[in-house]
């Protein structure tokens, strides 16, 4: 059964290396998107659940040195298609439930939960795995849909040949704040529908700790509420933060308490690096920015701050998650 043509939908992708390390992380991605474009809390189950099986799939029998495996979501009013795409043409095969083989039993519980569930070749080589979901909530859509650029994309319907559909590309709504400017490709993941600013300034954040913590210095302070907001939310999925410190980090950090207040000396590592401190660092969790602070760190090059906490070596929980510093920075909020 095809997708209902010309409809208008909201479209979402990944790429990650085939590492079951990321496979946690494709979980949190997937429900991140689904709950920023409202969809129902057993439809985001089971696109998670079922993009977990197919991410765990790509990992253990599609892995190909230096080749990524990607994940791309589109939500329309009535439906959800789930596509992965891996180097290896070579189908996935489905056993009896009863089978020993863990991986044809997880296909066999995607075949049961989907409407419809096949797979394509790439023109690039390798193949393109899809499942289709029907929602249960149909009035939930991004509320930025109507806003958006509509273009034509092509999917499979239930007798393998293509349908068309008019697609807008909405991001999730990010955490807190705006959505995020384009950034580069990540050593181990990136992605054409920018993660929200907040996991992208951890990111950078966390690239840095590692590299002073490496060099026997301390590590750096956090000192934005709105992006230690973000990293509380992502420590909920312990899998998933180990996953996204390795990536951006190249091993496992902890969050711990470390309060304190002062000069941020970590500041020219980070435009040496990446540029100009973005605002995102001086908002708070309410996604107000500390408009006094900003401009003193514009004019001045120099941040002055509260912080809570700081990353640490180490993939247990660490000390108890402090609440995020409010102001962000120590001036007065405007």
């Amino acid at each position: 059964m095809p997708l209902s043509n010309q409809q208008l939908a909201l479209t979402w992708h990944m790429e990650f290396t085939p590492q079951a390390m990321f496979v946690p992380l494709v979980r949190r991605q997937v429900e991140h998107a689904m709950t920023g474009w409202r969809c129902a809390e057993d439809d985001t189950a089971t696109a998670v659940l079922i993009s977990s099986e197919l991410a765990t799939n790509a990992v253990e029998h599609a892995h190909v040195r230096g080749e990524r495996f990607g994940i791309t979501l589109t939500v329309t009013r009535r439906d959800c298609l789930i596509e992965v795409t891996d180097p290896v043409v070579a189908p996935p095969r489905i056993t009896s439930p009863s089978s020993d083989d863990e991986h044809g039993r997880g296909l066999h519980l995607v075949a049961t939960l989907s409407e419809d569930f096949g797979h394509r070749p790439r023109p690039e080589g390798g193949k393109t795995v899809w499942v289709r979901l029907a929602l249960t909530d149909t009035g939930r859509t991004h509320p930025a849909a109507s806003a958006c650029p509509v273009q034509t994309l092509s999917w499979p319907s239930g007798n393998g040949e293509p349908a068309k559909a008019d697609v807008a590309h909405v991001p999730p709504a990010p955490l807190t704040g705006q959505a995020a400017p384009p950034t580069p490709v990540e050593k181990n993941m990136h992605t054409t529908m920018t993660p929200c600013t907040e996991l992208v300034e951890l990111g950078k954040f966390l690239a840095i700790a590692a590299h002073r913590i490496n060099a026997g210095q301390a590590p750096p302070q956090m000192f934005s509420a709105a992006i230690d907001a973000a990293w509380h939310q992502l420590a909920e999925d312990p899998e998933a933060h180990a996953a996204f410190t390795t990536a951006h980090a190249g091993r496992p950090l902890r969050h711990i308490a470390e309060t304190g207040s002062g000069y941020i000396d970590w500041v020219a590592t980070y435009e040496e690096r990446y540029g100009r401190l973005p605002e995102i660092w001086f908002t708070n969790t309410d996604g107000d920015v500390n408009t006094s602070a900003l401009a003193d760190y514009l004019q001045t090059g120099r941040v002055v701050a509260e912080w809570n906490c700081s990353p640490a070596p180490g993939d247990g929980d660490g000390d108890a998650f402090p609440a995020p510093v409010r102001a962000g920075v120590s001036s007065k909020t405007t």
